[in-house]
């Protein structure tokens, strides 16, 4: 299969959508072009050049999708996951998850198929915890957070992720396996991309149901005393503030909790 804005030649439709979204950062509802056998027509989504492949070049696609199936084995579960996604109805379900991460449902061959969505989102999440823990020490101000997330980017990430690409493209030739390499590195990348500041941290709190849409801050203590600030005590003021939300929000998450 080609991509019509590069012309590379890839082995498989899922080959291609990676590399239609990691490579040329092209979204859902970009316009696309099919340049199978000539075919030249456009279209103003990703799933719907999808099934426009599938229902009038299937006979290239199945021809594509079996070489495939001889060259890699690790190209064959993406294949069968696609086609399972494909030949199922599903419909863009606006539930915490797909709202969150924004990346499709995939089917699931077993409980060991190995699924980097679902990995990358769970490193996300691993994020996520590690600065609310932060925010619950009460030695950790809200700028200490930000240091700390600053720190491990710059520190320890981008460190990690400049090795990687070095060694990616060195190493690496074949189209798909470097579609995924850069969708890892991509999610690497963006290590803090829910709780990079307070409101987006407050976002996902809400969108998960961890608070409620109503809740209300307010000062509960307000007082002069000393404080460290880079080395140096000096008195200022020192805010305490406390949340309160609606009770049946409490108690229906509460009763909610691991079922």
């Amino acid at each position: 299969m080609k991509c019509f804005i590069c012309e590379l030649n890839v082995p498989s439709l899922p080959s291609l959508v990676y590399h239609y979204k990691i490579i040329h950062l092209l979204g859902p509802f970009n316009s696309y072009t099919c340049v199978e056998d000539d075919c030249l027509k456009s279209f103003q989504s990703l799933s719907s050049l999808k099934k426009h492949i599938l229902n009038k070049h299937v006979n290239s696609v199945e021809d594509n999708l079996s070489e495939t199936t001889v060259s890699c084995s690790g190209i064959l579960t993406d294949t069968i996951i696609y086609k399972s996604i494909s030949s199922s109805n599903n419909s863009d379900n606006n539930d915490a998850s797909n709202i969150l991460f924004d990346q499709p449902k995939r089917a699931k061959l077993n409980e060991e198929t190995f699924d980097t969505n679902n990995c990358i989102e769970e490193l996300h999440l691993g994020a996520v915890k590690f600065c609310l823990k932060l925010h619950n020490n009460n030695n950790c101000c809200k700028s200490d957070v930000q240091n700390i997330q600053s720190d491990i980017e710059n520190n320890i990430l981008n460190p990690i992720i400049k090795l990687l690409m070095g060694v990616i493209q060195k190493e690496v030739q074949e189209p798909l396996i470097l579609s995924k390499f850069s969708q890892v590195i991509l999610g690497i990348t963006d290590l803090f991309k829910f709780c990079k500041t307070e409101y987006l941290l407050n976002n996902w709190l809400k969108n998960n149901e961890f608070i409620s849409d109503q809740y209300k801050q307010f000062t509960i203590n307000n007082e002069v005393n000393l404080i460290s600030n880079n080395g140096q005590t000096a008195y200022n003021e020192i805010l305490t503030k406390d949340v309160l939300m609606p009770l049946k929000f409490q108690i229906k998450t509460y009763f909610e909790y691991s079922n």
